[in-house]
């Protein structure tokens, strides 16, 4: 490893360990693409020395916090709540098992960037809907149990590669209760044992493999990320307050299409020779239940049902009646897995006595729906993520089913019919 690679991965730690992003995740991302022909084992105990930086970031811009931690260890919080530092002791017991009984596992099989993209996406979807929640319940500022109990199960996820330690304590915190800026300061202050527990084993059991990197780089590396962490602790606490964690969601995502169009385009580029050699029938079975399942819902975010469809159509450039055939047999896949969303949902909008509340939220999502709902349908269908969810949304808006399946079949139509015709354009010049 070079002074620049220690650098570069002291400043990636600095900047992301506070960030609900997962600086593991990218501390991966950066080795893989650096190209780092280091032992597994060695590169996260490397890791580990840099989240050093951000311990002791954590505990300067904390310190009137933890000295009054050790002074009155068992006083209790004004609210009568349990004490804070027994309710973050009791957090960490999580992550200590997840630690000791995975850690082997971990580095061995999770510390690719495909494990990663996965982290990212199930990291944004965690985000939002813990923004969703808070935004419709009743906040609080002060931790009990059921608080320290959500966040200490996040962090025990985040031992993996691409789950965010401070997404996924900050976003358990916010669905226990908690308003952002409380689980964003519980989340911080939960860092603390996790990561001291983290760094005492990799110097206990760790250090031949450290010293093959270098004494030079590991100080790079540590003094990068502390002067990073103290700069991003106050920035995040900051903009959370203001702006929410939408923007960190929204990155999550770009940043896993990125890396799974990266690592799956060699694959997609073999897959037309490989399906040359299977009959047409299975080649359209294939097709059918790939996009029946990218419609369905939740296995929208999981199923490559567009690559399935650009790769069978390349393995039949040149056979145009086989192309036209391939454009129902998709569009009854796509329609089939919107079905599976909109007549459950419409049927509960239908059937299910509403409480008030839900019931007037409805009825307003129902008008909205009866203005745009043919919009939303046909030009929603267009994106994988979102597909499933309009169709439910316009069975509990209570869409007329005319309407909708006008909207919903020329929009897969048109959808398909654009995908086969482009890649059967561009076919010859990519290949």
């Amino acid at each position: 490893m070079s002074l620049y690679d220690s650098f570069i991965l002291g400043i990636v730690q600095g900047i992301l360990e506070f960030l609900p992003v997962s600086s593991s995740g990218h501390l991966v991302l950066m080795e893989h693409y650096l190209g780092l022909s280091i032992d597994p084992t060695i590169l996260r105990n490397f890791d580990i020395t840099l989240h050093a930086g951000s311990l002791i970031a954590l505990l300067i811009y904390f310190s009137s916090t933890w000295i009054t931690l050790l002074r009155h260890p068992f006083k209790k919080q004004r609210d009568g709540n349990p004490p804070l530092l027994i309710l973050l002791a009791v957090a960490t017991i999580p992550v200590v098992i997840a630690g000791y009984f995975g850690a082997e596992w971990i580095n061995e099989h999770t510390r690719t960037p495909l494990f990663v993209a996965f982290g990212f996406i199930f990291n944004g979807t965690f985000l939002m809907v813990s923004s969703w929640f808070e935004a419709r319940f009743a906040a609080q500022e002060n931790y009990g149990w059921k608080q320290a109990l959500g966040a200490g199960i996040g962090q025990a996820i985040a031992v993996f590669p691409g789950f965010s330690r401070s997404g996924l304590t900050l976003s358990s915190g916010r669905l226990m209760g908690l308003t952002a800026t409380s689980a964003t300061r519980f989340s911080f202050l939960l860092a603390v044992p996790a990561l001291t527990g983290a760094l005492v084993y990799t110097l206990v059991t760790g250090v031949e493999g450290l010293r093959s990197i270098g004494t030079l780089q590991i100080l790079i590396g540590f003094t990068a990320s502390l002067i990073m962490s103290i700069t991003v602790i106050h920035l995040f606490l900051t903009t959370v307050r203001k702006l929410g964690v939408w923007m960190w969601a929204a990155y999550l995502f770009v940043a896993a299409a990125l890396i799974l169009a990266d690592e799956m385009l060699p694959l997609i580029v073999e897959l037309p020779k490989i399906m040359k050699q299977i009959d047409i029938p299975v080649l359209a079975g294939i097709v059918f239940i790939a996009l029946l399942l990218e419609s369905a819902p939740f296995t929208s975010f999981f199923v490559p049902g567009f690559a399935t469809l650009i790769a069978v159509t390349l393995s039949l450039q040149g056979e145009t009646g086989n192309l036209f055939a391939l454009v129902p047999i998709a569009t009854a896949g796509l329609v089939l897995g919107h079905l599976l969303g909109y007549i459950p949902a419409r049927q509960a909008r239908l059937s299910i006595r509403w409480k008030e509340k839900a019931d007037a939220r409805l009825t307003k999502a129902q008008h909205v729906f009866r203005k745009w709902g043919i919009y939303a349908v046909f030009f929603g269908g267009w994106w994988a993520p979102v597909r499933p969810w309009i169709s439910i949304a316009a069975g509990m808006s209570n869409m007329r089913p005319l309407p909708y399946m006008l909207a919903m079949i020329t929009g897969s139509v048109v959808y398909v019919s654009a995908i086969i015709g482009v890649t059967a354009v561009s076919g010859n010049a990519i290949f």
